[in-house]
């Protein structure tokens, strides 16, 4: 714990309301309704596979590029 409290804080810029459907809008589809479902609806991943009629490992996948790609997003400073 020391160690992280010595590194210098990397500063990211929060994406303001509006912004999140923006970013929302540029993953496919399946991330897209997964992230949503997960982190909006709540619903656990067994429930995700069974609503998209997909599996667990498919959601899991689906999850990890979202939130990948929403890093890389907001990183690059949002949605132009």
């Amino acid at each position: 714990m020391e160690r992280l409290r010595a590194q210098p804080a990397t500063e990211v810029a929060e994406p303001q309301l509006d912004e999140l459907g923006a970013l929302l809008a540029e993953l496919p589809r399946q991330q897209r309704a997964s992230i949503a479902l997960f982190y909006v609806d709540g619903l656990p991943v067994a429930e995700i596979a069974a609503t998209l009629d997909i599996s667990e490992g498919a959601v899991k996948f689906h999850l990890h590029k979202g939130r990948e790609r929403l890093r890389t997003l907001v990183g690059e400073g949002g949605v132009r």
